[in-house]
């Protein structure tokens, strides 16, 4: 055996597998975040401009990054996304409550999360 074929046999499935979990654990949304994302759909459907609940959510994230911060949060779509089809999934009557008081509003939508 040379050395490029034991090069393309073992170490090019090591580069390969680490490439696929290095892009596996980008793509997850920890706990905290999403629950971060859940609170702040919550408070965007209590908007008074509510049309769109992407928008509204990127406006709360951006708004509450402040000139003096020196560690911006950066909107997450993956962590939005999820809480949006989360959303979608709700019945009408659960929808019509998420607007009412935005701790049960939480709590519909990280029950519906988590089941």
């Amino acid at each position: 055996m040379n050395k490029r074929s034991a090069l393309i046999k073992f170490f090019l499935p090591l580069v390969v597998l680490a490439v696929i979990v290095g892009y596996m654990s980008l793509s997850r949304v920890d706990k905290q975040e999403q629950d971060y994302y859940v609170a702040v759909y919550c408070q965007a459907v209590k908007l008074p401009d509510y049309r769109s609940p992407l928008a509204a959510m990127r406006k709360i994230v951006d708004s509450g990054n402040g000139d003096y911060a020196l560690d911006r949060k950066k909107f997450n779509q993956q962590a939005a996304d999820n809480v949006l089809n989360t959303v979608s999934k709700l019945t009408n009557v659960q929808r019509s409550t998420l607007k009412d008081d935005a701790t049960v509003c939480s709590q519909i939508i990280s029950a519906k999360m988590a089941g």
